[in-house]
């Protein structure tokens, strides 16, 4: 788990899970008073980093429907959909990322 903080306040947060090579996103959250100032992206960035400083190939991403989109401009791809089961009917986007490749960036 890693917690980033700008002018003292929390502003996010990611976590990862799983053992290398394959891992797991398992949160990339922003603070909504920190949304638009690149903090998501610096989490990427450092969840991109660790995750291949402790070898891992590749990470797979259960995301939220609204947040799929922010992941597939970091270089994710979509690999199929999720029905967790707290929300009959819903389904959430599961997407990858190689970070073998140029794509985890």
């Amino acid at each position: 788990m890693f917690v980033l903080e700008a002018g003292g306040a929390r502003a996010g947060f990611y976590g990862l899970l799983g053992s290398p090579p394959a891992g797991r996103l398992e949160y990339l959250f922003v603070e909504p008073a920190s949304t638009g100032r690149g903090v998501g992206e610096r989490l990427w960035r450092r969840a991109v980093e660790t995750a291949r400083a402790g070898g891992f190939t590749e990470f797979e991403i259960e995301s939220d429907p609204e947040a799929d989109g922010f992941y597939l401009a970091m270089g994710a791809r979509r690999a199929g959909e999720a029905a967790p089961p707290a929300c009959p009917g819903r389904t959430l986007p599961i997407l990858q990322i190689d970070l073998s490749v140029a794509g985890g960036r």
